[in-house]
């Protein structure tokens, strides 16, 4: 037997060059976006040029305005079965009422929703939880590999991830119009949630605001959804200020990924609007 050592080009690890690109030649086939912060007076045009970019290049398949969710069914334990799409059911469930009604939260159930709704929901919120495409009782095997739902999107033109966007947005908008636009919708959403949220509420004007917790800072991130092409427009911290100048809670973010959400909201002149936590 030949020494495996022998059979490399390189026989250890140390000897390969520092400038090798091989690991992460993929971002040199296409550029990445290195979006400039807009300066004061300049937002209302960066935001409408981030917005038009990602419909066109992450967002292709999607309308001008995502449809209202319509209700299939209502279960014995209260929830409810939503079709956002055809074929495309998603179970909301509300998990706490108020006769108040200051707001009303919709979670994103991915992550951990029971954490989010302690440190978040106050008495006087009215609470609903989301699963959308894939998660709970809509959860499909996963075998990696091969995870042929996730490889029949990509086929499509399209990521499990920009359909939990649709979800998120399309389940918003039957809250609405349930409630009738008399109190506001915040999305509240906890690491990739808190990402799929913010980009249903760029996609949906009708959402208020969001909660964000510990959100990944970059599309780079494994963990972080994945949406096709949306590193050629921006990335999570452009993202999370083309919120502005609606109310965006938001904890987490790295030194770099805060700084630059902090002076996208000063040049939208609601940097007040801003909350870390």
């Amino acid at each position: 037997p030949i020494d495996p050592e022998r059979l490399r080009v390189f026989p250890n690890d140390s000897d390969l060059p520092k400038d090798a690109v091989n690991s992460i030649i993929d971002r040199y086939f296409v550029p990445m976006a290195d979006l400039a912060t807009p300066q004061a007076g300049e937002y209302s045009q960066w935001k409408e040029n981030l917005l038009n970019k990602l419909r066109e290049v992450a967002f292709r398949g999607f309308p001008r305005r995502i449809p209202v969710a319509t209700l299939k069914h209502t279960a014995s334990d209260g929830s409810l079965l939503l079709e956002t799409e055809t074929g495309i059911d998603v179970r909301l469930k509300r998990s706490q009422k108020s006769d108040s009604r200051e707001r009303i939260l919709l979670v994103v159930s991915i992550g951990d929703p029971e954490e989010v709704l302690q440190r978040f929901a106050k008495e006087t919120d009215e609470v609903y939880v989301i699963d959308p495409r894939g998660v709970g009782e809509t959860s499909w095997t996963v075998r990696n590999p091969p995870n042929f739902v996730a490889r029949s999107h990509a086929l499509l033109g399209r990521t499990v991830d920009d359909g939990r966007v649709w979800d998120i947005a399309a389940t918003a908008r039957f809250l609405i119009d349930q409630y009738d636009g008399k109190a506001p919708l915040h999305i509240v959403g906890e690491g990739a949630g808190a990402v799929l949220g913010a980009y249903a509420m760029l996609l949906e004007s009708e959402i208020t605001g969001a909660i964000l917790d510990r959100p990944q800072w970059s599309h780079m991130d494994e963990s972080s959804p994945a949406l096709l092409n949306v590193l050629r427009v921006c990335d999570v911290p452009d993202a999370f200020g083309a919120l502005a100048p609606r109310v965006l809670r938001i904890s987490g973010l790295n030194v770099e990924a805060e700084q630059k959400v902090i002076q996208i909201y000063k040049a939208s002149g609601v940097s007040g609007k801003l909350i870390q936590f």
